[in-house]
Order: C-alpha cells, then structure tokens, then sequence
C-alpha cells in the first residue's frame, strides 16, 4: 500500500509508506517531529489507534513530550495484546484513568 498525495500538477508516492504503521511513522518523522509546535493534539480513528500504538512503539519519549491529548475514536487497539512497553502500557492507562 502506497500513500498518494495530491499536487497542483498530479500526484507522487510517498515512500516507506506500505502500511497505515509505517505512514503514520513517516508522518511523525517528516512532519510533526520537525514542527515549531511543541504540544500536538492527536486523533486516531479505527485502525489508526493501532497505528497510534504502533508509533508509541517505535516514539516512546518523542510522542510522550509532545502529545498533549490523544483522541482514539471507535478505536482497533489493544495495548495489552498488542506489544507495547510497560511504560506505554502505564501511560495510556493514566490518560484514560484522567478522562474517565
């Protein structure tokens, strides 16, 4: 799976980008890591909360310094069958302990 993205002149393939875990890690490295923002909002919908958890993963200390608030909406996650580190385990169960 490729990702196009649209331009004024037609379209190009975003490389490193064969699944919804590997453009959301692309997304991060490209763009969002080298934004001036130093609090990001995050919203993932369905498979994108397993995509999310995957970025945990790989971002642990990027994501947890930067992420303010993470919405996972109707969510495919699971991060106890899921591999995840204990402190993202810790974390996301902290977050979700604060909205309920």
């Amino acid at each position: 799976m490729f990702f196009s993205v649209p331009l004024t002149l037609g379209f190009f393939v975003l490389q490193e980008n064969g699944s919804s875990e590997e453009h959301v890690l692309y997304v991060w490295d490209h763009f969002v890591s080298r934004a001036a923002a130093k609090n990001v909002f995050i919203v993932a919908h369905s498979y994108g909360g397993l995509s999310f958890v995957e970025l945990m993963n790989q971002r642990e200390m990027q994501v947890k310094n930067r992420a303010c608030a993470v919405a996972l909406t109707d969510s495919a996650h699971n991060i106890w069958l899921q591999e995840t580190s204990k402190g993202t385990q810790d974390w996301m169960q902290q977050a979700q302990s604060a909205t309920s």
